[in-house]
């Protein structure tokens, strides 16, 4: 029930410069993930980056560990050599102590629970400047993909779901590989398009791939495969995220954030040095 429509980057004279960031999965050993030291607090996250030049963090990562899992709120460019504070939404309702190391996940959050949580964070930006989800609707989309997947999780955690799962996406998913100049894609899950995923190089794309689409799978795993499918359909959504009012504000790291939104789609991004770096867009539930 899973259809990946490619965006393709075409540019004239020459290859396409370096982005001058590391992409997370190519930084995992660059950055380090830590509860606040002035006290440990739900929707926040201290992240150092020890690498010499920016790192790379996109809306709905997840990063296990510490005392409960989160996943990221906002794209966040790390600048070199500093600790940011990055806003996140917890995904494990049922842990909070027994502190363990935080990494990040090779599994992005599923697309549902993206495109709700961006919804939520959208209106939270517009209402009083912050970064805030609807924490209780990001837990109980949670406890849906665990109901639907018969998983039965102590600590309630969507990393388990995927854990479970993971067996039997994978031989589906994993063979897949974005094509030659491919910088994003449009995610159709039983013939509807339900979102948009790009970024400013192919190199970045082809580090997220697996993860954003075990991602997507999660939601397509149990999807219609039968539903007809009609590109056009594709083509109409990706006229709708472009047509979307976007609202730049200063970005919690480097760059300028953008939040989309209209009566059709949700979705935010980041641009940084004058260049889209990253934009993920939802069609609204």
């Amino acid at each position: 029930a899973l259809h990946l429509y490619p965006l393709i980057q075409t540019t004239a004279g020459g290859p396409a410069e370096a982005p001058g960031y590391l992409p997370g999965p190519e930084a995992t050993d660059a950055f380090e993930v830590s509860e606040l030291e002035d006290g440990p607090s739900v929707p926040q996250l201290d992240v150092t980056n020890h690498a010499g030049r920016p790192v790379l963090l996109v809306e709905g990562e997840t990063l296990p560990g510490g005392l409960q899992n989160r996943t990221l709120n906002v794209t966040v460019l790390l600048a070199a050599n500093t600790t940011t504070r990055i806003p996140v939404s917890c995904v494990e309702a049922g842990r909070w102590g027994r502190r363990r190391k935080a990494s990040r996940s090779t599994r992005h959050s599923p697309t549902r629970l993206r495109a709700r949580k961006t919804e939520s964070v959208n209106r939270s930006v517009a209402a009083m400047g912050h970064r805030l989800s609807n924490q209780t609707r990001v837990w109980s989309d949670v406890a849906t993909y665990a109901a639907a997947y018969k998983v039965d999780s102590a600590s309630k955690a969507l990393e388990d779901v995927h854990e479970a799962v993971d067996r039997r996406v994978r031989p589906l998913v994993d063979e897949l590989e974005p094509t030659e100049n491919q910088v994003g894609v449009i995610v159709a899950i039983a013939g509807r398009p339900v979102a948009l995923e790009v970024f400013d190089q192919a190199d970045t794309l082809a580090a997220y791939w697996h993860g954003l689409v075990r991602g997507y799978a999660l939601d397509a795993y149990r999807a219609d495969p039968d539903a007809p499918v009609r590109p056009d359909r594709a083509l109409r959504f990706l006229r709708r995220v472009a047509k979307a009012p976007a609202t730049g504000i200063a970005g919690v790291g480097l760059g300028e954030e953008l939040h989309l939104d209209s009566d059709r789609v949700t979705g935010s991004g980041l641009s940084w040095e004058g260049r889209l770096r990253h934009l993920a867009a939802f069609r609204r539930n």
